[in-house]
């Protein structure tokens, strides 16, 4: 069990989805078990606790990815403006790499201190299809302190041969990791992750439905979602008697309250219809969007639906890891709506929690949740005592030179 900590600073928290505050000169007090005991305007200390003086700087809560590749690293910038080219010219053969386990501890090691580097405390993140591979990413993930949520890539069609898994073991292999490292600590959890209906076959997505459906908690369980307008030109030509895309994984019955689809992009009021019917959250991926112009994200539609989504980095269509930059990404690619700093704030820390149905221990600096704080260093020349200027700055032009130091669960990883 750790040493208690008390740290002075200025805390700045999401309030809702368009405000947020800033909790100047306090004491932020933080437990054994690394949860958020007291923030008080005077310092109560007993002879047992470290004390840190940041009196000068801003805190906020870790920031959250909850849709990036780890396999795609070393792919992003590999300029396509279509997305199953690219990923036939690119992202297939690179991810084919992580067969070779060295080659994955050394991606590994990059990817996993990248997240930390950047100030993002809690990642969904897809792994290739090696076992092996998934593996190696918990293993780093553990040792580093990173919170993630990992899954093995699934895919047994219409893929490269190099890719393409048997059936019984790609579910089998999910199985095994899922045992293995799901709750393995506060801070690990295993996430089914079929990448999207063109390479996976009903059989597939059933097997990981009967799974989920039976255990009482859930299962988490990502995937993408009409991203793309020739992609879903092929999951029409793949799967005919289906009326959409999504309903595709509703007969799968892998939508649920811990399924996370990435982009939806490209719905029909009926498609809206079923996410909300499942309570499904959204990754919003518009770095990659942009990049891959693949469409807009159709963000009023999707508040009005009611439907939870977070922001992700989507490394390797994605370009940057900073979530600061996609904060940025949110606004200029929304055309008719303005999105303040708040409302990407918003959904950079708590919008996340809630997607990953975590908002009771992450997202924001509230007493009882865990101590996940990211310490800011910034210019000179910012009003600090301006939670709108600061995270206005920080949209625009934060990136991972204002990262000074990370903490997770009440211990600094960076």
């Amino acid at each position: 069990m750790m040493q208690r900590k008390i740290i002075k600073s200025n805390f700045l928290t999401p309030l809702s989805s368009d405000k947020a505050i800033l909790l100047r000169d306090k004491y932020l007090i933080i437990d054994e078990s690394g949860q958020i005991e007291n923030i008080t305007d005077n310092l109560l200390k007993s002879k047992n606790e470290l004390v840190y003086d940041f009196s000068s700087q801003i805190i906020i809560p870790g920031l959250i990815d909850i849709h990036i590749h780890f396999p795609q690293l070393y792919s992003i910038g590999q300029h396509c403006n279509d997305l199953l080219k690219w990923l036939n010219n690119y992202i297939f053969d690179e991810e084919r790499k992580f067969a070779n386990n060295e080659y994955a501890k050394s991606v590994s090691e990059k990817f996993f201190a990248n997240l930390l580097k950047h100030g993002t405390t809690t990642a969904v993140v897809y792994s290739s299809i090696h076992k092996d591979a998934t593996d190696i990413a918990f293993q780093t993930a553990k040792r580093l302190g990173n919170r993630v949520f990992i899954g093995k890539m699934m895919m047994d069609q219409n893929c490269p041969y190099f890719l393409k898994e048997n059936t019984d073991t790609s579910i089998a292999e999910s199985i095994e990791l899922y045992e293995k490292w799901n709750g393995y600590n506060d801070r690990l959890y295993y996430i089914f992750s079929p990448r999207f209906a063109i390479c996976c076959s009903m059989n597939l997505m059933k097997n990981i439905g009967k799974f989920i459906h039976r255990l009482p908690d859930g299962v988490y369980v990502q995937t993408h979602l009409s991203e793309d307008k020739s992609e879903i030109q092929t999951v029409k030509r793949l799967f005919p008697k289906y009326p959409n895309y999504t309903s595709i994984y509703e007969h799968s019955e892998i939508l649920t309250a811990k399924t996370i689809v990435g982009h939806t992009l490209h719905l029909s009021e009926e498609e809206f219809r079923i996410l909300q019917k499942y309570d499904v959250k959204i990754a919003h991926c518009p770095d990659a969007n942009f990049f891959l112009k693949t469409g807009s994200f159709p963000y009023q539609k999707i508040v009005n639906y009611g439907l939870l989504f977070g922001l992700g980095s989507d490394i390797g269509a994605g370009t940057n890891f900073s979530i600061f930059y996609i904060m940025k990404m949110m606004n200029y690619t929304q055309k008719e709506i303005d999105i303040s700093p708040e409302i990407a704030f918003y959904y950079a820390t708590l919008g996340g929690a809630k997607c990953l149905s975590l908002a009771n221990k992450i997202g924001s600096i509230e007493v009882g949740k865990i101590a996940d704080l990211v310490l800011l260093k910034l210019p000179d020349y910012i009003d600090t005592s301006n939670e709108h200027s600061i995270l206005s700055y920080l949209s625009y032009q934060g990136g991972k030179e204002n990262i000074d130091k990370v903490m997770i669960a009440g211990e600094f990883v960076k």
